[in-house]
């Protein structure tokens, strides 16, 4: 893995600002990936997190800035540590072009089969599809209409579930984007350049 303990590191919560921490330490997981613990700081204080929740974290590692999906797994406030699983070896480097970008993002879901609605994290995202986590079983291969939250923004998008996996606090959920207005899709090139730009200088320092 890239990461060591010293390094800087930003991470992108649902229910905050981008922010940034310390590593102490990386450790093998039992699941295959990695462990990260890292010094708990002061704009966690009063936030809504939770063990389970998604995060998307950000690192230099020469010369080029990664990021990648992970997920609290404990929270230690005597400590003044939490621990970060990274749930699989896929980073993206902000540089480049991409095709899934790792947020941490607030979005509701209807099922057009029920009517039925759900509150979900969107784990990563492109243009032609995202990833969204949350509690509820569902079955694949029906449409579903999603609304990301993307800061002051709102866009709308319908989707069809591609595949389901269940980890150990939630089901992770595969979408395959069926028609996003363009006007929609701008709005979202603009939050993720914008998302990438804070960390890069949250990771860099100039910040």
């Amino acid at each position: 893995m890239f990461l060591k303990p010293g390094d800087v590191i930003s991470i992108s919560h649902h229910s905050m600002l981008v922010f940034k921490s310390e590593v102490l330490m990386v450790e093998d997981h039992e699941s295959g990936g990695e462990m990260i613990t890292v010094r708990l700081c002061k704009e966690c204080a009063g936030s809504m997190i939770f063990e389970g929740d998604t995060v998307a974290i950000s690192f230099q590692s020469g010369t080029d800035i990664y990021t990648t999906s992970c997920h609290f797994a404990k929270i230690d406030i005597e400590k003044n540590t939490f621990m970060l699983v990274v749930e699989n070896e896929e980073y993206v480097i902000n540089n480049r072009a991409y095709e899934r970008y790792p947020v941490s993002l607030y979005s509701n879901i209807t099922l057009r089969s029920t009517g039925e609605e759900y509150i979900a994290v969107v784990k990563n995202i492109s243009f032609k599809g995202l990833m969204i986590c949350f509690k509820k079983l569902i079955e694949t291969k029906q449409s579903i209409d999603v609304k990301l939250y993307l800061d002051n923004d709102e866009v709308s998008l319908s989707a069809e579930v591609v595949w389901r996996i269940q980890n150990e606090f939630v089901f992770d959920y595969g979408l395959r984007i069926l028609y996003m207005e363009y006007s929609k899709q701008s709005e979202l090139r603009k939050y993720i350049e914008n998302l990438k730009t804070k960390q890069e200088a949250l990771v860099r320092g100039s910040v």
